[in-house]
């Protein structure tokens, strides 16, 4: 199988569970070590196309309890996401992964299983998932 990634960043696909535990507290996997590097011997790493897969937007203003604004938004039409092709994979978002299941693509994952540093940003993820 090919991995296509079409998001705005490099993904990495951990290797072994045993380099983390979960944290409950945040809902996510963490690093064992405070200073784990990402390397080709640790890590799967697909590094973005250039062409990010993205779904249209519509916002709407709604009514807010505060002075803070609330939108509504709707998502639409997939963009940039190539034709489906025999034995290529495409690394997508939530959101595109969800619109293209919707259009009954079974050709796009999304990263899941996510691992922060301990900072709390995403570094990487153990596996794909498929929405259905």
């Amino acid at each position: 199988m090919i991995y296509v990634n079409l998001t705005a960043h490099a993904v990495h696909r951990f290797k072994n569970l045993d380099d983390f535990y979960f944290d409950d507290r945040i809902k996510s996997y963490v690093p064992k070590s405070s200073n784990y590097e990402i390397t080709s011997k640790n890590a799967d790493t697909w590094n973005t196309t250039g062409v990010i897969a993205r779904c249209t937007t519509k916002e709407v203003k709604i009514k807010s309890p505060d002075d803070i604004p609330y939108i509504k938004i709707t998502f639409g039409d997939i963009l940039n996401l190539p034709p489906k092709e025999k034995n290529i994979t495409y690394i997508v978002s939530n959101i595109v992964a969800n619109a293209a299941a919707k259009k009954g693509r079974d050709d796009c994952v999304m990263p899941a299983q996510l691992v922060r540093n301990h900072a709390g940003q995403v570094i990487g993820c153990l596996a794909f998932a498929k929405v259905s």
